[in-house]
């Protein structure tokens, strides 16, 4: 079979043009792809690649349109080139279209970059307000110039005065490692993020002994689990003293969006008693700004006043500084981690309960919600009637609580429900990944299950393993063993002596036809074991084949 039979685009005069097309505008995208490459490239460097780029795209395009083919040799020796050559321009179009929209951000900061790539040579009129007399005495300085000339641009602006020129390294820092440009910004977050770590390992002892010790959210020896313990053995207390547990759960929306950053700067000077510290705190906060692209439509950009940056490792140590001062009365008791707050009292009396949780919770009463939690059958029905600034706390009879549902009784039924179907769905996945003639290896399948089924249904169990409603989760989790081994159906129990070994087993019926009978005419142990069948010492240690073969003994 020749070549133009096994491939037959090779004979396809337009297929050939088209990949012709592709290896020449592939070539030069290749020639991008290496000038942004590197150490010593910074953000200006990059944009002016990307807009030199985009300048050869028009010309490419108009050069097309003309059907020249100067700069694409590949497509130039195709017959169908000029035939073609109208479709290369629209790719080429949208092409540089794409390279506008993906670049559009840098446009507007354009200027910014030209006055940190080249200060030496700008305007002091152009430039903003802060920049224009450090931008005049930075020209005006003769050493400047020359360590301007022969210094990398990062070194230069490390070499500056601090003192002279506040403004400006500020505005090159930020200029220079700009988010998701070169590779001179990741190095830069790596370093950040060992710095943030480095503080983190400073403050984090000192700051864990100033914390209440009902905030469990991001500390050393504290889970999810233990906070969950700590709520239902304080119920289970009131369990054993007769006494009606009324609990406020509240979860703060937007917690960390809606820090005040003048008061949250004053706490961490107050706790941590570290100026440097703030000050390096405040320069994260500061001049962070963001818009909105909605339908291909942006708005203005706008500045953050207010919330925490997310995904760092200080953010957690910081927030719970800011909400370590969180009131406290006598006769309550808190049950906080991070933003989830539960606040629980206890009384003989349903009217104590409710006198002692009004006016108490400190957010919406839209994301509030009370539960009474007792033991009191009769009074099953009855529904809290606590209130806020004269509204109304929904009362829920199964309150959430750190992904644990709670009831009235601590039966958890309704959570080993919830469970088990979380754990059926995540099986479901599984089952994809098994098939008859194809499917994951074994341990890609018990990785995956351990992951998704196991790791879910064993979530916060110290809590809830002793509920009689646990069992429900064991037919899930029995599905999950069995789509790893294999073993679609479960062993029978007259088939458990041929898997415990002996070879000589012979079935027959029980009462009849029955296949539960077994008449065994020799205990031995599987051909790979050369040991003798020890006499068991305890009732637990007889075979399961002898227990069968007593039974039958003794019925005949």
């Amino acid at each position: 079979m020749g070549k133009s039979e096994e491939f037959p685009e090779l004979s396809d005069t337009n297929w050939l043009c088209d990949f012709a097309f592709a290896v020449d505008i592939f070539s030069h995208m290749n020639e991008l792809n290496v000038k942004l490459q590197g150490k010593d490239q910074f953000a200006h460097d990059m944009y002016t690649n990307v807009r030199a780029f985009k300048s050869k795209l028009v010309l490419f395009s108009r050069q097309m349109s003309n059907k020249s083919f100067a700069h694409f040799p590949t497509l130039a020796v195709q017959k169908e080139a000029a035939r073609n050559a109208k479709k290369y321009c629209k790719s080429l179009d949208d092409l540089h279209r794409e390279f506008c929209r993906r670049f559009c951000d840098f446009e507007k900061i354009d200027k910014s970059l030209q006055l940190v790539s080249c200060p030496l040579s700008q305007d002091p009129e152009s430039a903003p307000q802060e920049l224009q007399l450090e931008l005049i005495d930075l020209q005006s300085d003769s050493v400047s110039k020359e360590k301007f000339k022969s210094l990398k641009l990062n070194d230069f602006y490390a070499s500056l005065n601090e003192t002279a020129f506040p403004n400006l390294r500020r505005t090159a820092q930020k200029m220079l490692v700009l988010f998701g440009s070169t590779y001179v910004c990741e190095q830069t977050f790596s370093v950040m993020k060992i710095n943030k770590a480095h503080h983190r390992s400073k403050i984090g002892t000192f700051v864990d002994e100033h914390l209440i010790p009902e905030q469990a959210g991001f500390r050393p020896g504290k889970s999810t689990t233990s906070q969950v313990l700590n709520l239902t053995q304080y119920i289970e207390d009131g369990y054993e003293e007769g006494m009606v547990t009324g609990v406020v759960f509240v979860d703060l929306s937007a917690a960390y969006d809606t820090v005040n950053h003048r008061r949250f700067l004053s706490k961490i000077l107050e706790t941590t008693r570290d100026t440097r510290l703030t000050e390096l705190i405040e320069s994260m906060l500061e001049n962070r700004h963001f818009f909105v692209d909605l339908g291909g439509k942006k708005s203005r950009w706008r500045r953050l006043r207010n919330g925490l940056p997310q995904g760092s490792v200080l953010a957690p140590l910081l927030f719970n500084i800011y909400t370590n001062d969180q009131p406290k009365s006598a006769d309550t008791c808190r049950f906080i981690y991070a933003d989830d707050l539960g606040i629980g009292a206890q009384a003989t009396d349903f009217k104590v309960v409710e006198d002692r949780r009004s006016g108490r919770a400190n957010t919406l009463p839209s994301k509030t919600q009370v539960c009474a939690i007792h033991l009191r059958n009769r009074e099953a029905k009855r529904q809290l009637k606590v209130s806020w600034s004269g509204t109304s706390l929904e009362h829920c009879e199964h309150p959430v609580y750190l992904g644990v549902t709670l009831d009235r009784c601590l039966s958890f039924k309704t959570h080993t429900e919830k469970t088990k179907c979380k754990v059926s769905a995540r099986n479901n996945i599984i089952r994809k990944l098994t098939g008859t003639t194809w499917g994951a290896n074994p341990r890609t399948l018990k990785s995956t299950a351990l992951a998704l089924c196991y790791s879910a249904a064993e979530y916060a169990c110290p809590v809830w393993e002793r509920a009689a409603h646990a069992k429900k989760l064991d037919p899930a989790l029995n599905a999950s063993c069995r789509l790893i081994t294999g073993c679609l159906k479960s062993t029978p129990t007259y088939r458990s002596g041929e898997l415990r070994g002996p070879q000589d087993v012979k079935l027959d019926g029980l009462m009849g036809d029955g296949p539960q009978k077994m008449t065994v005419q020799g205990v031995c142990r599987n051909g790979a074991w050369q040991g003798n069948v020890t006499d068991a010492h305890l009732q637990s240690e007889v075979l399961i084949i002898d227990r069968h073969q007593s039974m039958n003994v003794a019925m005949i």
